[in-house]
This record gives C-alpha cells, sequence and structure tokens, in this order.
C-alpha cells in the first residue's frame, strides 16, 4: 500500500482542486440551464420572472453561489497559493452574503408565501440534513 506523505499533498490538493472544478462547472452549466431566461445578474425581477424550484433548485435556494465557491475552493487547491486562495474564497463569501439578504428580500416580495414555503424546505447553500419539523 503506497504512503501518502507531506510531499504528495500537492499532486493531491491539485487532483481534488481538478475535480472539484469540473463539478461546480457543471454546477454553473446545470444552474443557467435550469434558469434559462429567469437568469439576471442584478436584483432586477421582470414581470415574467417564475420561481424556479426545479433541477439544482428543488433542494438548494442558491446553487450558483455554491458553485462560485467551489470555483473558488478549486483555485485555491490548483494554485497551491493558500494567501490568494484564502482572499479569493474571502472575496466571493462576502459578495454573496453581501446579495443574499436583498436577493431573499425581492423573492419574498414578489412570490410571497410560495418563496417562505420554498425557503422552509430547501437549504441556503446545500441541501438540508433533514426535514424541518
Amino acid at each position: 500500500m503506497a504512503r501518502v506523505g507531506i510531499s504528495s499533498f500537492p499532486s493531491l490538493a491539485a487532483l481534488a482542486g481538478s475535480a472539484g472544478g469540473i463539478a461546480a462547472l457543471g454546477l454553473l452549466s446545470f444552474v443557467h440551464r435550469e434558469l434559462g431566461r429567469n437568469f439576471s445578474g442584478t436584483l432586477h425581477l421582470r414581470q415574467e420572472h417564475q420561481l424556479i424550484m426545479s433541477g439544482p433548485y428543488r433542494c438548494v435556494r442558491h446553487p450558483m453561489y455554491t458553485a462560485f465557491f467551489l470555483i473558488g475552493l478549486a483555485l485555491l487547491l490548483l494554485s497551491s497559493d493558500w494567501l490568494l486562495g484564502a482572499g479569493l474564497i474571502a472575496g466571493i463569501s462576502a459578495v454573496m452574503l453581501s446579495r443574499l439578504r436583498n436577493e431573499e428580500r425581492v423573492m419574498v416580495e414578489r412570490f410571497g408565501s410560495q418563496y417562505r414555503a420554498y425557503m422552509e424546505r430547501t437549504g441556503r447553500f446545500l441541501p438540508r440534513l433533514k426535514a424541518q419539523s
């Protein structure tokens, strides 16, 4: 059995970063496909916007942010520059958290009790591990 030592860490990190980055890009593609014309880079909802609760949105309210975070983590692992990677993840997290409250407020204003019920049964960035009682 091969031993995994400290010298193999960069190779393992690069492998994990590559796999994680590919998975994150796949998730991001899935999110965009599911959103279709409902995608908006701003907090503006058009009259024809619909509440998407299918695909990755079935279990998670903000899978796009999950994908961005995973891309940041993948870049940290691939670059082996922990300061740059940690800064990138901190920046992504700061942007996500600053937008999140406003995004959810806009969704509640637009979709009301339907969005509140959706919030109760889904996780924000990851699926809920157990049902709420």
